[in-house]
């Protein structure tokens, strides 16, 4: 029992202090970040931060996709007996309504501006694009086979239209073009999603 207290004490203070460099990359850039930005973000010293995390690089590599991983696995585990459309609506729910949807979208375009210098960075954006590609059309092919969608695109081409969708909306966020209408956002990219895959009810 003890130890268990210490493992769920040890990973709440990690995603703590991955949470604050969130904020931090979101506020400096990726580049900018130091420990001590962190250490005064989360309110542990230098030390504690080093516990957890070998490097800096570590550090910031691992909170630029901590949000998204998070994300990703509350989609999975959440959506998983629910209508092809219900999932739909349901996972643009889980990224529209947040209270920190600015944040969010500065951090997912500093994350892609860090990914054309840094190679290694490269490799992870990949991976969460690739991962948010997996769970729409997952989706989506499932909305087909039970007639709920019929795109006119090929599957992979909506879904790829979808992302770059978002990828727009949150830049426009990010930038200050739009407001950060975490209500707005939603109901659009489900009116878009339903467009592009062919909603038929």
């Amino acid at each position: 029992m003890a130890d268990t207290a210490v493992t769920d004490l040890a990973t709440d203070r990690r995603e703590s202090i991955l949470a604050a460099t969130v904020r931090c990359i979101a506020r400096q850039g990726y580049d900018a970040v130091r420990l001590r930005d962190v250490s005064k973000e989360a309110g542990v010293s230098v030390g504690l931060l080093q516990h957890y995390f070998e490097s800096r690089d570590e550090l910031v590599d691992q909170a630029i996709t901590f949000g998204n991983d998070k994300l990703i696995s509350r989609w999975d585990d959440a959506f998983a007996d629910r209508t092809a459309r219900d999932r739909i609506v349901a996972s643009i729910g889980k990224v529209a309504l947040r209270p920190e949807l600015r944040e969010v979208s500065v951090l997912w375009v500093e994350f892609a501006r860090a990914a054309m210098r840094h190679d290694h960075l490269r490799d992870r954006y990949r991976a969460v694009y690739d991962a948010w590609h997996r769970h729409f059309l997952d989706i989506l092919t499932a909305g087909i086979a039970d007639g709920s969608f019929r795109p006119a695109l090929d599957p992979n081409d909506a879904v790829r239209a979808l992302l770059a969708y978002f990828d727009g909306y949150e830049l426009e966020v990010a930038t200050g073009v739009v407001e950060a209408d975490v209500g707005a956002f939603e109901e659009r990219t489900v009116n878009v999603a339903l467009a592009l895959f062919g909603a038929t009810r």
